[in-house]
Order: structure tokens, then C-alpha cells, then sequence
């Protein structure tokens, strides 16, 4: 079962544990980490979702533009419309961790 007192997992760690399972360098885990993500940021600015089987899916949810009252000044501020970056995960990835 996992804990929220277990130590966390930070880009360099997750290299280094990557060049290990691998048998690469680590510079070249961390390469490859950079170019995954860039990858499915690409893909996402492009308005694709993206899906990786037994994982989970990247995707967006778009925030309509709202009305809100500030509630010191009473002033009315509108917020734009915004892209909000999602992940779900799969029901395998789910099942695995739990």
C-alpha cells in the first residue's frame, strides 16, 4: 500500500532509476524523460489527447470564461477562458497501485 510519508519521485531520481532498469547513462535517461514530455506537450498544444495504454490519457478541459466579484472591493473581474491540463489514469495503472 502506499504512503504519503514514502520519500518523493523527482525527475532526477526517476533517471536515475530509468538508466539503472535500463542500462543507460543517466544524462541519457534524463534526455529521454525531456523528450517524452515534450512529445506529449506537443501533441496536447496541437489539440490531441494523448493515450497510452495501461497507463492513462492526457488530455485538457477547457473553463469558460466567468464573472467573478472580488470580495474585498466588491469589483467585477472577468476571467478568461482557460486550457486546463488533465490526466486520468487507466483502470490497469489504478488496479496496479492500489
Amino acid at each position: 500500500m502506499l504512503s504519503s510519508k514514502k520519500p518523493i519521485k523527482n525527475k532526477a531520481s526517476l533517471a536515475k532509476a530509468l538508466a539503472a532498469h535500463m542500462g543507460w547513462t543517466q544524462v541519457y535517461a534524463l534526455s529521454f524523460i525531456d523528450s517524452f514530455f515534450e512529445c506529449i506537450i506537443a501533441e496536447m498544444k496541437a489539440g490531441f489527447r494523448v493515450v497510452l495504454s495501461g497507463f492513462g490519457t492526457f488530455s485538457f478541459n477547457r473553463r469558460k470564461q466567468r464573472r467573478l466579484l472580488h470580495p474585498i472591493t466588491k469589483e467585477s473581474i472577468i476571467l478568461p477562458e482557460r486550457i486546463m491540463p488533465q490526466f486520468t489514469a487507466s483502470k490497469t495503472l489504478k488496479e496496479d497501485i492500489s
